[in-house]
């Protein structure tokens, strides 16, 4: 079956114009079921080459499975079939060669037997799967491989995308479970109700490990109590627990439920959050500065004591960072916000951006 140039080159633009739409609605969120927007992808193959059925899956490792190729999606006639738990069927021939060559490959029409075309879906030297098409008549067009090669490169980077996306979506959910398990089981601080040191340095270990993982950033914001030493001279030690009390209350009320704070000092804390950046992480140290500003602390004796804080942000950066170099960042930039003044936020870049 042959085709002229210009047909190919219609074929290769719309079958583009599909696959960046699938791609662009995986961008934007949030998106449908993957099963279900690769399935309609498939649909509109079909449509554009007259084809009867297709079916899309990707290699699985033994290590996953016991199978090699697990199904993702399919249209047309081999749904039922693969529905009722038969074998894949004829066009898979062509799907296997695809992805045992990582070449296009095609079978033509035999008795009983429909005409297939197989696709490797390659993203940046990745095997992820293959599609397999099949068609009643005569076989395909003529360098139809060559015209939906970049179609079924945009299709990897949508089975890649999804694979990257379930992966964070896990990764952010262990974050979160992995918090929620160092609040109930971590030593806590016996006066201000925070994680103690001890606590604080494993938890940030884990955070930066699992942040790693799931290509998520991680903030932190050490904060520091401006001029302690006299103000706890001049209140007495009983006074100034009670201050240093209601700064951690303070701190952890501005905090979202994935984030969580720990006393690092005796009068010195830090707050993590979780997939923030450094910039978002300076607007929630901020905040938290002009909170504590704004306030007048009224003691159990009823003196009035009023307080600023220094804070110094630091955030990972796209390079694996240990929580010690996170956290000597950050406090590198607290001493910074001291020497520039007190009552201020300062910033630290990630040593390698």
């Amino acid at each position: 079956m042959s085709a002229t140039r210009d047909s190919l080159l219609v074929l290769e633009r719309d079958a583009l114009r599909i696959a960046a739409r699938a791609l662009g609605e995986l961008a934007t969120g949030p998106a449908r079921p993957p099963r279900e927007q690769i399935t309609d992808v498939l649909a509109e193959l079909c449509a554009l080459l007259g084809a009867s059925a297709a079916l899309a899956a990707e290699r699985v490792p033994p290590a996953r499975a016991n199978a090699t190729l697990r199904m993702l999606a399919t249209h047309g006639a081999m749904r039922a079939d693969l529905e009722r738990g038969a074998p894949l069927p004829a066009g898979s021939a062509a799907l296997q060669a695809a992805l045992a060559t990582r070449q296009p490959a095609q079978t033509p029409a035999r008795a009983g037997e429909r005409a297939a075309l197989a696709l490797p879906l390659l993203a940046r030297g990745e095997l992820l799967g293959a599609i397999a098409l099949e068609c009643d008549a005569d076989g395909f067009p003529e360098g139809a491989s060559e015209a939906l090669a970049s179609f079924a490169g945009a299709c990897a980077e949508l089975l890649l995308g999804y694979e990257r996306a379930a992966m964070r979506a896990r990764a952010a959910e262990d974050l979160v479970r992995s918090q929620r398990h160092m609040r109930r089981s971590a030593t806590l601080d016996g006066l201000t109700g925070l994680a103690n040191r001890a606590a604080t340095q494993r938890a940030l270990e884990d955070a930066c490990e699992r942040s790693h993982a799931a290509g998520l950033p991680l903030a932190l914001i050490a904060v520091d109590i401006d001029h302690a030493k006299p103000l706890a001279d001049r209140l007495g030690a009983g006074a100034f627990d009670e201050v240093l009390a209601r700064v951690a209350r303070t701190l952890h009320e501005t905090l979202r439920p994935s984030d969580w704070s720990g006393r690092w000092g005796i009068d010195s804390f830090v707050i993590a959050l979780l997939g923030s950046d450094a910039e978002g992480a300076a607007l929630v140290a901020e905040r938290t500065r002009l909170r504590i500003e704004g306030m007048t602390h009224v003691l159990r004796s009823g003196s009035e004591v009023s307080l600023t804080i220094s804070a110094g942000v630091a955030s990972t950066g796209i390079w694996r960072e240990e929580a010690s170099e996170l956290v000597a960042r950050a406090l590198r930039a607290l001493d910074e916000a001291k020497r520039a003044g007190r009552n201020r936020v300062c910033g630290s870049r990630p040593a390698r951006a």
